[in-house]
């Protein structure tokens, strides 16, 4: 397998790309242990799912893990972590912190005393904590309309340049994110 080197510290010794795939397979093993515990089923996503398959682990040259699971056991997340977490593990979601400015709403589960600023956002995480991640993807059903699923589609991709621009002149537009997110997921449930 090719080296990526990612970072060279002072010291010469190097920040592999493997290196940050070993720390998120320990975040995921405790995100996995958490969910155990609590009976919360879950699933790899994306590129995590097709290298689970076609490489019997990561994709080479893959960065992150994306997890999977029901938008009622995402709820139930929410609700057991605050007493299960331990350190070194946090997390931040839109449900629980304002700060936490995305338009894709998941749940960053991080690992404390690594780092990793992502580079390739439209808005700008204003938490605290910049530790390596796993993301968890609330899904749920769609509508077998063809007409309500474009609809949402097409509500959700004009909505996501307005909280580009009021997040760049300043404006703190969580409630509103928090609005439309809730909106959207109830709309697309239908069937």
């Amino acid at each position: 397998m090719e080296k990526y080197i990612l970072k060279v510290r002072e010291d010469g010794s190097e920040i592999t790309l493997r290196d940050v795939q070993m720390k998120t397979l320990e975040i995921l093993l405790e995100f996995d242990r958490i969910c155990k515990k609590h009976n919360l089923e879950y699933a790899l996503g994306y590129g995590t799912a097709l290298g689970a398959v076609r490489h019997k682990g990561f994709i080479p040259w893959d960065d992150d893990v994306d997890v999977m699971m029901t938008y009622d056991t995402y709820h139930k997340l929410l609700e057991i972590l605050p007493d299960e977490i331990q350190e070194p593990y946090y997390y931040h979601c839109p449900e629980k912190d304002d700060a936490y400015n995305v338009l894709i709403p998941e749940m960053k589960f991080r690992m404390g005393g690594t780092y990793v600023k992502e580079q390739n956002s439209l808005l700008m995480n204003k938490c605290e904590g910049d530790g390596l991640f796993i993301d968890v993807f609330a899904v749920d059903k769609v509508s077998e309309s063809k007409f309500k699923y474009l609809s949402s589609l097409c509500f959700s991709i004009a909505c996501m340049p307005m909280f580009v621009f009021l997040d760049n002149i300043g404006i703190q537009a969580a409630p509103l994110k928090r609005w439309f997110n809730n909106r959207a997921k109830r709309y697309v449930c239908e069937t």
